[in-house]
């Protein structure tokens, strides 16, 4: 139980892109490069933490915040006349903000 709602209730809420419900997302990706860029195959770990942060306006809106924030664990850089290397650090950080109702009944929304 959380708040008061069941198991279920929460999940349907975890699928829902505008429920009002904060969610910590974590989501890692691996890349391959390969090709006539590269002399042989390299990877990029990335790994995305995607908070999702419903904030009440009024009684009928909210504001949903969606920030991505990249890190980047190891990328292939090339050098002219030094070669290749692995960078890591923080990557582009992207926000998506959505004006939604604060109840949704049924139908799309």
């Amino acid at each position: 139980m959380h708040d008061g709602k069941s198991i279920a209730e929460v999940a349907k809420q975890l699928n829902n892109p505008v429920a009002d419900l904060w969610a910590l997302n974590f989501q890692c990706n691996r890349y391959y490069l390969q090709g006539d860029v590269t002399d042989r195959t390299r990877e990029q770990d990335v790994l995305n933490f995607q908070p999702v942060l419903p904030i009440h306006l009024t009684k009928e809106w909210n504001l949903i915040t969606r920030p991505v924030f990249p890190y980047i664990f190891s990328s292939p850089d090339f050098e002219p006349g030094e070669g290749w290397d692995e960078k890591s650090g923080l990557g582009d950080i992207a926000l998506v903000s959505l004006l939604s109702p604060a109840k949704v009944t049924s139908g799309v929304i």
